[in-house]
């Protein structure tokens, strides 16, 4: 239930007033397991938290703790009872990655550390939120120039005018972009963005905000393929020139 995320409120008999009961969202992290098996309107109960980081409940509105970060898996859509995310919901996703299946030798790690141990108890803290404020901090610090910010820009325009695409990378999108590749540069150690880093952080930011045409479909080209093309057809910058 939309309550049983953002919270409620009720009417305390012995106080006389309303009283807000916090929601699971009140937290930093919040993980929505099969969130495509939900409700659509338990689903959009999530934009305004995804977006401005609050809550409305009754009129009021609530700030979220900060930072305020969530992270969905989901199930194949091909599956039972599951159903498509709406489009402004999948564009609050940063970025959407497929696991896949583990390498033969990661898998053989997984069953030989498994155990009836409860899973809760193997986890341990590896940063706090100290940390992911430094990190932001060295993020926000990285150089973006306008040859960069114009190649992003060509390379979500193509993504709105191909011929194989109903709905194009939108604005926000496009802000995805150039903020995946400013943490793609600082994660490399440098203070400036490069094509390769839109080039590496491209098409995992833009799959699951594009939605593909008929013809492609016929054609059984995925998202990702065709948005590899556009990377191949749209001509990077050189920033030395």
């Amino acid at each position: 239930m939309p309550s049983d995320i953002i919270g409620y409120s009720f009417y305390n008999k012995q106080k006389e007033e309303f009283q807000y009961v916090p929601g699971v969202v009140q937290c930093n992290l919040l993980l929505g397991d099969e969130i495509n098996r939900t409700s659509s309107k338990t689903q959009s109960a999530l934009l305004e938290a995804m977006e401005e980081k609050t809550v409305t409940v009754d009129g009021n509105t609530m700030a979220l703790p900060d930072p305020f970060i969530v992270i969905a898996t989901q199930n194949p859509i091909t599956s039972g009872g599951t159903q498509p995310l709406p489009d402004s919901q999948c564009d609050r996703f940063m970025v959407r990655l497929s696991m896949g299946y583990p390498a033969f030798e990661d898998e053989v790690t997984i069953l030989r550390e498994n155990s009836d141990e409860d899973a809760m108890q193997q986890i341990h803290q590896i940063a706090t939120k100290e940390d992911l404020y430094r990190i932001k901090e060295q993020i926000a610090k990285v150089v973006v120039k306008d040859q960069i910010l114009e190649y992003i820009c060509r390379l979500c325009e193509a993504t709105r005018s191909h011929d194989e695409i109903e709905r194009g990378v939108s604005t926000r999108g496009a802000i995805a972009v150039k903020r995946m590749a400013m943490a793609n540069a600082a994660f490399h150690e440098r203070n400036y963005v490069i094509p390769k880093d839109v080039e590496e952080i491209f098409i995992d930011v833009c799959a699951h905000r594009i939605i593909c045409n008929a013809r492609a479909k016929l054609e059984e080209n995925s998202e990702q393929h065709i948005l590899q093309r556009i990377l191949e057809q749209i001509t990077p910058p050189s920033l030395f020139q």
